[in-house]
């Protein structure tokens, strides 16, 4: 999924009631009851309804905004830095052959 700001059409300081608004604007205009044999339709319904469900709740957007997780909510593999191999126990070894 695209980023969730963009699905919805609203920025990323809009106020949780702009983005209530966007989703109902959206879900009338793409709601599958109202397209029974288009599936695009359907897709891009689905994909505003992840998008509200994401940023509907508090802690799952905070958790986006900081790229903790992504737009599917699925968690984001942590950056791992020279440092983090630095200290580990293979230079360890090669410290105490020196």
């Amino acid at each position: 999924m695209k980023d969730p700001y963009e699905t919805l059409g609203v920025d990323r300081s809009a106020t949780d009631k702009e983005i209530k608004d966007a989703f109902k604007k959206l879900a009338r205009k793409f709601h599958p009851d109202l397209h029974p044999d288009d599936k695009e339709a359907e897709g891009r319904f689905k994909d505003i309804s992840a998008a509200n469900d994401l940023l509907k709740d508090k802690e799952k957007r905070r958790r986006f905004d900081a790229g903790e997780i992504d737009a599917s909510g699925a968690e984001r593999p942590q950056e791992r830095f020279y440092r983090d191999f630095a200290d580990g126990p293979a230079y360890a070894s090669h410290a105490a052959q020196d």
